[in-house]
């Protein structure tokens, strides 16, 4: 009995954990459809991908690209909109590679 309720008692503090590491300020909305990503004055070259979601200020997506690493800026295509973009974070977990990009200025399509 006693390991359970300390396993709840943890349950419950990683998922308020998680709700605090979630910074998002705008809503997210799940987008497919490709991208194509130039990270400026960098020698990654042009990084295909895959949207996961966009919202106001940013989007998420797929690629197979692990070096492209936070801080990077890269203008970015896909059918919605076009433009400049700060990568936040990258996720690589096998041969799966996520980043997050904040939108510094776009011209909608």
């Amino acid at each position: 009995m006693e390991w359970q309720q300390h396993q709840r008692r943890l349950s419950l503090k990683l998922r308020s954990k998680a709700v605090e590491l979630d910074r998002r300020q705008e809503q997210r909305f799940p987008e497919s459809g490709e991208i194509l990503l130039l990270a400026e004055g960098s020698q990654l070259g042009e990084i295909r991908g895959v949207l996961v979601d966009l919202s106001d200020a940013g989007f998420r997506a797929a690629h197979n690209c692990p070096a492209l690493s936070a801080g990077l800026v890269a203008y970015f295509f896909h059918s919605r909109a076009e433009g400049l973009a700060q990568v936040v974070w990258t996720r690589i977990s096998g041969d799966s590679v996520e980043s997050g990009l904040r939108i510094l200025r776009q011209k909608q399509s």
